[in-house]
């Protein structure tokens, strides 16, 4: 039995239209990381506060810029991919 399989592959990966997809949603789910890592951030600082009340007031600005930050990537994530512009 001597079948031989010929397999041959044409184009490139980058003109798949799956692979333009994927690329977007990866982006997507890598801004919902950045959203869950800043607000999770910004949980753990505000336990923080409330363990060592004497910690309030070094941890205030690291608490506006963690959740400053989390608004700002739900903004971006909404316009961009929650709307359908970028598919």
């Amino acid at each position: 039995m001597n079948t031989f399989l010929n397999i041959s592959f044409q184009g490139s990966l980058k003109d798949n239209i799956i692979y333009e997809q994927s690329q977007n949603k990866l982006i997507g789910y890598l801004i919902l990381g950045f959203i869950l890592i800043s607000l999770l951030f910004g949980v753990i600082i505000v336990a923080e506060m409330f363990l060592f009340p004497s910690t309030m007031g070094p941890l205030n600005n690291a608490l506006l810029i963690s959740i400053g930050i989390g608004i700002l990537f739900i903004i971006i994530y909404r316009n961009y991919f929650k709307k359908g512009k970028v598919s």
